[in-house]
């Protein structure tokens, strides 16, 4: 029963948002539209939401479709969902200052 308990105030009743409050920085939220543990719509507006509290306006929220928890295709699971690496490194390349040197090699 006290490892329950335990297990219950410090990881099942955490809620991120009061934290997500103070985050400045640039933030990417992607969920899988087929995720059986979150509530993709539900949680991307909750943290644009607590995130906006805040004062943060660099917020990017996507909902692959037809993906899983962990971004893979459903139902296949034969790889990651279409378009998956392709918006991460288009979101990374928009806010990352290269050098001249480094954007040579984009």
């Amino acid at each position: 029963l006290e490892q329950m308990r335990w297990v219950w105030e410090h990881t099942l009743s955490f809620s991120p948002l009061p934290a997500l409050q103070r985050v400045t920085c640039p933030v990417l939220g992607v969920w899988g539209e087929a995720d059986p543990l979150t509530d993709a719509p539900k949680a991307a507006s909750a943290m644009r939401e607590a995130l906006s509290k805040g004062g943060n306006n660099d917020v990017t929220v996507k909902i692959f479709p037809h993906a899983g928890h962990s971004l893979m295709e459903t139902p296949s699971r034969k790889g990651m969902a279409p378009g998956v690496f392709a918006f991460l490194r288009q979101w990374l390349v928009a806010r990352i200052r290269f050098s001249d040197a480094a954007a040579v090699h984009q």
